[in-house]
This record gives C-alpha cells, structure tokens and sequence, in this order.
C-alpha cells in the first residue's frame, strides 16, 4: 500500500521502521531535511522536505494516490488540518494525532462530521495502561482487551514459584480459563509453550485469561494480590489529567507533584479533591518529605525519560510495591538497571509512542486486508520476537467450521482464545472458528494481517 506520513518524530521513525518492513510504499514529510536524510539512509522509504499540512505539499508528493495518510507531528492543528486536506485530496484513509484533552472529547464528531478514519491519543491510552497496571501490580506490563475481559499479563516469576517445573498440560488442567502465550528464558531464548514444555526458574511467562481465574492464577504464582490504594505522580502534563480520575474510580488515592506552577494550579483547579504539590519531584529530599516510601505506587511522568528512570529507581530502592516509568527511549533502561533484579521485578515501563505505532499499524493492516480478517488488537512481546494479534473473522476465511485439531498450523503458531457472542473461549482441539469470531493469535511470525496466514500455504 502506498502510506504517507507526515511529521518524523519518535512515532513517525518508528511507523517509518514498521511499515517499510512489511514492505509498504512509504513517502515521509518533515520541515527538517536532516531528519528526512537520516531517515531514508535508515529505512527504504521517500522523503519530501516541506509542511504536510499545506495544500501545494500534498499535491506535490501525490497525496491523491495515498491509501493511508498518517499525520503524527507534535501540533494537533497541523495534524487534523493535514488529515482533512488529505483526505479532501483524494487519500482514502486519514489517520490524525490529537492529544489535547479539549479535543480528545471531541473525538465522535471528528471522525463522523470531517471524516477523519481515525483519530489516536498517545496520552490517554497510557494512562488507560497504567491503570490496568495498577490491578496486578507485581506484573511488569498489563494489557486489557475484549472490552476489559481479557488481560494480557507480563509475569518474572519469583524463585520460590510453585509454577516452576510444571508443564502446559498440568497448568493447563489447574486453570481452565489461563493461557501461557509465551515465555522468555534468561538465556534470551523465546518459546511458544505447547503441552510439554516446562516452566523454569528465572522464566519470565506472557499470560492471558479472564478476571477471575488469573486472580487465582496470580496468587498460584506466588504474587500477593494486595491492592493498590494511594499512588504518587511525578509530573503534572496530559497523562495525569487522564490518568487521574481513572485511578479515583478504581478507588485509588492519587497525589501530585508538579515543578510547573501554572501546571499546577491548573490541576488545582480541574481536581479540587486532589492534592497538588507545586514543587520539583525529581529531587529526592521532596520526595521523602512527601514519604515517598509510604504509597503503595510511583508513577514517574515528567517530560525527560532519564528523570522518570531515576525517580523510579529511587522508588523502587525505597520499596515502593509498584513503580511506574514513561520511557520513549526504551534503549536508556539497559544503562541504568537489570530490569531482571528482584527489586525492579514490579517496574513498568509505559512508552506512549510505542503504543500509538500499534494502534495505526493495526488500522493498516485491517484496512489493507478489508476483505479477509481484520486486525482487531496487536500486542507485541519478548522484545518485538512474539506477535499477539486478535482477528475479526470473515465468512471468506479458510480455517472456519474446522476442529482446531485438523487445522495444518504453521511453526509456532498458539490460538489462545476466542471471542463469540461476547464470551471468552479458551479452546481445545475440537472446537471451532466460526464466522465473526475473533480469534487470539500468539506467533513469532512477523506481519500476519489475516486469520488464513496461520495455515500452511497448501491449506490456504
């Protein structure tokens, strides 16, 4: 498909970096004609130097041809200007991000009156994470999905674990509705677990399954289930605002320390039941007058990766049961700590632009299979080497009314559940997949965009 990108931020490179890879035609727009050349001596794109947002731009790089127009710089009006005009231009579809919160409730008419396809807001889907990380807190990640049914665990297991040494037959058997989707040996060795693969000391283990069981799962493991119930945020910017009347309703008490004095005289303002501290969190006599030891969690959210790094290692060192770090650069972690070591076992680290590259690389590869099975949700584990993706299943696929059994899978294929009739089925070999399921898939295969891409070819 022909995809065109407008601004060469973080999330811009790392679309530029996924996209190309699954062989897509990309053109790349940017004011900067540095970062363009950086960016196609890196990536086999195109690249035009100029304002995306502008009419006589987007004839020029022929935007009328476009597929996917993708508008990612840090401005939200030049994102939603330069979606319209693409899309006023001829693009078929129109991807904007917005993440002003003003805009944010806005975002129905958006996309039913000007017609935008999509429009993603990095901030709040971060602060939507960091409170699903806050309902297991010992797990490194949480994701939800399946209308928050379905979670998505990241778990290192502690040494004593009663898991260890136990099979997917055995754990399988103790926990109808739990599902290891993969596991990450020290050694760095990734597995896709089948019926008698074993769990080890020092795993770390990518689990799914409803509320209830992977409650009973998680304390099987050997995780207390202890709740969270007052949580420190370290910075005061567009996450907080959405991140904080989350937590309120999870029945989290939240307090914040911000350096900006307007910042935090508008969070005053807009949280008056909130407690507010107009003073700089990344000094460590702050926090300790704020008895930073004392909260069940720390969320680090200011605007500099190695500030939020350091304030979670100093949470962590103070043994704050839950730390929470914003990290765009995830290369700086390896600098600072083994996120292996038993006291960062409960660190989380949230990368907005990470999560906003999902989300659009999903939309392209729904839209560029319209006819098969769209991409529903993609998560990505153990470091990019597992796809987890979930598909809407179409009548044209060829896996459906077949018992799993019979199905000719490929390598390191899982089918972890299935969604029908807004029920979770953890299936075995005889059940089905049936039109407008959707079907949970685990693989280290890359770029999978239809259900069909399980099968071997012959089957297809």
């Amino acid at each position: 498909m022909k995809i065109m990108i407008v601004g060469a931020g973080k999330v811009g490179e790392t679309l530029c970096q996924d996209l190309a890879d699954a062989n897509h035609d990309i053109t790349l727009i940017d004011l900067d004609e540095a970062v363009i050349n950086d960016m196609i001596s890196e990536f086999d794109i195109t690249g035009y130097v100029g304002n995306g947002a502008l009419y006589d731009v987007q004839q020029d790089s022929n935007v009328a041809e476009t597929d996917i127009f993708i508008a990612v710089t840090p401005k939200d009006e030049t994102n939603l200007i330069a979606a319209l005009t693409a899309k006023s231009l001829g693009a078929k579809k129109a991807i904007a991000r917005v993440r002003d919160p003003n805009y944010t409730k806005q975002i129905n008419f958006l996309r039913s009156k000007l017609g935008i396809d999509m429009i993603i807001n990095p901030e709040l889907q971060a602060a939507r994470d960091i409170a699903g990380n806050l309902q297991f807190p010992q797990a490194s990640n949480v994701e939800q999905f399946a209308h928050d049914r379905g979670y998505l665990l990241n778990l290192k297991l502690p040494a004593n674990s009663q898991l260890i040494g136990q099979n997917m037959i055995t754990v399988r058997n103790k926990f109808k509705s739990v599902i290891v989707l993969a596991i990450e040996r020290q050694s760095g060795e990734v597995l896709i677990p089948f019926g008698q693969t074993e769990i080890l000391e020092g795993d770390r283990t990518y689990v799914t399954g409803d509320i209830k069981e992977l409650n009973s799962f998680y304390a099987y493991v050997g995780y207390s289930r202890k709740k969270i119930k007052n949580a420190l945020i370290i910075g005061g910017g567009k996450i907080t605002k959405y991140l904080i009347p989350r937590l309120q309703r999870g029945n989290i008490s939240p307090k914040v320390i911000e350096v900006n004095e307007d910042i935090a005289n508008e969070l005053c303002q807009d949280f008056p039941n909130v407690t507010i501290i107009n003073d700089d969190g990344t000094n460590q006599k702050v926090l300790d007058a704020e008895q930073l030891q004392d909260y069940d969690a720390s969320i680090a959210l200011t605007g500099i990766d190695e500030e939020n790094l350091l304030i979670s290692l100093y949470a962590a060192r103070e043994k704050v049961p839950k730390v929470i770090s914003k990290v765009n650069r995830i290369n700086l972690l390896s600098l600072l700590y083994d996120e292996d070591k038993a006291e960062f076992s409960q660190h989380s680290v949230i990368t907005p632009r990470l999560l906003v590259a999902d989300k659009i690389i999903r939309f392209v590869r729904a839209y560029g299979n319209a006819s098969g099975s769209n991409v529903d949700a993609l998560y990505r584990l153990c470091n990019d080497k597992v796809e987890v993706l979930q598909f809407n299943v179409k009548a044209t696929a060829h896996c459906i009314n077949i018992p799993l059994a019979n199905l000719t899978l490929k390598d390191n294929i899982l089918i972890a559940y299935i969604i029908r009739d807004n029920r979770l089925i953890f299936p075995s070999g005889q059940d089905l997949i049936k039109e407008n399921d959707r079907v949970l898939i685990v693989t280290t295969h890359k770029n999978f965009d239809d259900v069909d891409d399980i099968l071997k070819e012959a089957d297809v």
